[in-house]
């Protein structure tokens, strides 16, 4: 069986979810932290900013898988990676709905 059809099998089975909601309620804990809630949206960082530190994150997680280190950091580390990948796609999502590109399928809608 190859990769793909193993994904398949695990969409089809339900085995994803609960590895997604997991991430996903530990992203949100991290976001609503004091420390994070008081540097404000990242819809007023810049993209490059925004790119140059989701490499620094990624940088910071592959050296911890290559030195083998708890699965708690790795796992940590690989949130911040993820938080900084939504940050540029919900800014840009943000920005073209912001411009008035109707015609563009959306993932989520914005009320802002």
């Amino acid at each position: 069986m190859n990769d793909k059809e193993k994904l398949r099998l695990m969409i089809e089975y339900d085995k994803i979810d609960p590895i997604v909601d997991k991430f996903a309620k530990a992203l949100k804990l991290k976001l609503r932290s004091p420390k994070n809630l008081k540097k404000g949206s990242w819809l007023n960082s810049d993209y490059d900013y925004l790119f140059n530190r989701t490499i620094e994150e990624l940088k910071e997680l592959r050296e911890l898988i290559s030195k083998k280190s708890n699965p708690f950091d790795v796992i940590h580390e690989a949130i911040d990676v993820m938080a900084f990948a939504m940050f540029i796609a919900d800014k840009y999502q943000y920005e073209i709905v912001k411009e008035g590109a109707k015609h563009i399928k959306r993932s989520f809608d914005y009320e802002r």
